[in-house]
């Protein structure tokens, strides 16, 4: 059998509360059902002793549900859904129970207070076991602070305060340009904060913004291609294709020119094979070489005659090559 362990640097501290407070505020909710089913659905003796708990039960195996997705993958599930249409059912007793003016306190301390509890101990589970805070309320509170810092131009970029303020400024220096009254002292004070009489940066910031608001007028009748005609965007661009340079031919084609001439030279010159192979693969190698033997034996009076595997080209080449070797 797998025994599930928990590292002490993943193990949930503090959810234990939470889950004690959880069922703590069913005891509220089990005496709002154990009322309405006695003096509403008239259940009574052995019956209602049986069935009042049944948003109860039904509510800890919600829960029990929840920390077990949790658990396996960081998610409660849809148990989380149940649990809270529960506590509609229960608001609707607490109303038949107390009326409307003590109803929500009953539905507040008990089903409400429980599930309040039990979201508290699953995201100490949920942080632990991630490092970070999922829960609903956790991404909303996250969601609203990245909104207001980038509202204040607080955003978390490579930007610092002294950049953020003279962009804004240079911004608002072209915008009140464009207006059609601008106001000169608070264009004066906007461009000395943004910095552009000595700042390059800013002064092209602020003309491209004035240029830009200045002829918004022609963005509205540019003629653009439309995306629906001009092709599709992930259509591959052709890009030319470039050869690849060789160090040294290869064995299926002969070396020619200038590096026949080196490979005969050498050859001649009796040098070790290792030094010529930097010119000419091994297989022309051998070909050179027997090419050679022929000229140097006098048995190559005929080109065509006597290639065998070598072509017309590569031996005419050596012939030329040996020539002007003999020559120098």
């Amino acid at each position: 059998m797998a025994v599930r362990v928990t590292t002490p640097e993943h193990k949930p501290r503090g959810s234990g509360p939470w889950y004690i407070a959880f069922v703590v505020a069913l005891g509220v909710s089990v005496d709002t059902s154990w009322r309405y089913f006695g003096d509403h659905l008239h259940i009574v003796g052995a019956e209602r002793v049986l069935l009042f708990s049944v948003v109860e039960v039904f509510l800890l195996a919600a829960a029990w549900s929840m920390r077990a997705g949790v658990r396996r993958d960081g998610n409660p599930g849809s148990a989380r859904w149940v649990a809270w249409a529960l506590c509609g059912v229960q608001a609707y007793m607490a109303l038949g129970v107390a009326g409307p003016l003590d109803a929500p306190v009953r539905v507040g301390l008990g089903s409400v207070l429980a599930l309040v509890a039990l979201h508290q101990a699953l995201g100490i589970e949920i942080k632990a076991r991630t490092g970070v805070r999922s829960g609903t309320l956790a991404r909303i509170g996250r969601e609203l602070r990245e909104r207001a810092l980038s509202r204040l131009g607080l955003a978390d970029d490579a930007r610092d305060a002294l950049a953020r303020t003279r962009e804004r400024a240079a911004v608002r220096a072209a915008t009140i340009a464009t207006s059609r009254k601008p106001n000169l002292r608070t264009l004066r004070r906007a461009v000395l904060k943004s910095g552009a009489a000595t700042s390059p940066e800013m002064r092209a910031l602020l003309l491209d913004t004035r240029a830009a608001l200045g002829s918004v007028d022609k963005l509205v009748d540019m003629d653009v291609d439309s995306p629906w005609t001009s092709g599709r965007v992930d259509e591959p661009v052709p890009v030319p294709s470039v050869p690849r340079p060789r160090n040294a031919p290869t064995s299926g084609g002969p070396a020619i020119g200038g590096d026949m001439d080196k490979v005969v030279r050498l050859v001649l010159e009796g040098r070790p094979s290792d030094d010529i192979l930097e010119y000419v693969s091994a297989k022309n190698l051998q070909r050179v070489r027997r090419v050679l033997a022929k000229l140097s034996g006098g048995q190559f009076s005929d080109v065509a005659n006597a290639t065998g595997d070598i072509s017309l080209q590569m031996a005419t080449s050596i012939r030329t090559a040996y020539e002007k070797a003999m020559q120098s």
